[in-house]
């Protein structure tokens, strides 16, 4: 009985090992293939046998093929597609860095490709002239590169890539203060003309005033030597109007009046005569 047991317990535990070794070879058996087919550029291919190595167990590197193989995808792909490879790129990565492996060269090569998906996404947006968004995944590829380098920093390749993102970001960030600085410029023109342009509305509205009141003054003093000379003209008009029998009636009046003046001063001048001058 006793012998019995122990060759059951032995056969399980064989049946047990076969299968986790079976397990470990299909694992292990898919990912050799898949590397393979992404080394000839089968990329859909490749994902495939990666999801198969995933299915017998979730190891770093059939993740890390798998979201390559996304990425890579994506470049043959149309935009809207795109999107979505990328989302599930992103999300493969992060996946990764979630299992937290020991190995650190193979982490950083995760941070790595990481920071290449949202350096291209990055790439995107500011051919679409989105600056915003450009620069939120600059910012993002520029942290991962910089998380790839702490876990190796001899990696010249993250390196110049680091410095690539820096050197659009700082790009990105001059234009849009030469930009702004533009636009300030063009609405201190804007504004210097619109003040110009009032100054001189007003100088002609004043001027325009000026020129009518000096054009009325000018009518009424026109008005003023017409109604003078209209005046003077009747005068002539009602002389010319007098006939002879009142013009004759006028100078004997005249005669007259003459003929007391002489004789006042004759009769002055007698007086005059009579008087002494005064002594001291």
């Amino acid at each position: 009985m006793i012998i019995r047991n122990i060759v059951i317990l032995l056969l399980v535990i064989f049946i047990m090992t076969f299968n986790s070794c079976n397990s470990s070879y299909e694992e292990k058996n898919n990912l050799r293939i898949g590397n393979r087919k992404y080394i000839n550029a089968k990329y859909n291919e490749s994902e495939s046998y990666y999801l198969k190595s995933i299915e017998a167990d979730t190891t770093l590197e059939a993740l890390y093929g798998w979201g390559n193989s996304v990425q890579r995808q994506n470049i043959y792909s149309g935009q809207e597609k795109q999107d979505t490879l990328d989302s599930i790129a992103g999300i493969i990565y992060q996946k990764c860095i979630e299992l937290n492996p020991i190995n650190k060269l193979k982490l950083s090569k995760v941070y790595h490709n990481f920071g290449n998906l949202y350096y291209r996404i990055g790439l995107k947006y500011k051919n679409l002239q989105n600056i915003t968004e450009s620069n939120n995944f600059f910012l993002k590829s520029v942290s991962n590169y910089k998380s790839s380098l702490r876990l190796n920093p001899s990696d010249d390749e993250t390196r110049y890539n680091l410095a690539k993102a820096l050197y659009l970001l700082n790009q990105q960030h001059n234009n849009s203060e030469n930009q702004q600085q533009d636009n300030k410029d063009k609405n201190n023109d804007k504004d210097k003309n619109n003040k110009k342009e009032n100054e001189n509305n007003k100088t002609k509205q004043n001027q325009d005033k000026d020129d009518k009141t000096m054009n009325n003054n000018e009518q009424n003093e026109n008005n003023k030597n017409q109604g003078n000379n209209k005046q003077e003209s009747n005068s002539f008009q009602n002389l010319n109007n007098i006939d002879k029998k009142t013009a004759e009636k006028l100078l004997k009046a005249a005669q007259q009046d003459e003929n007391k003046v002489h004789k006042k001063l004759e009769k002055a001048n007698s007086v005059g005569n009579n008087t002494k001058e005064k002594d001291w």
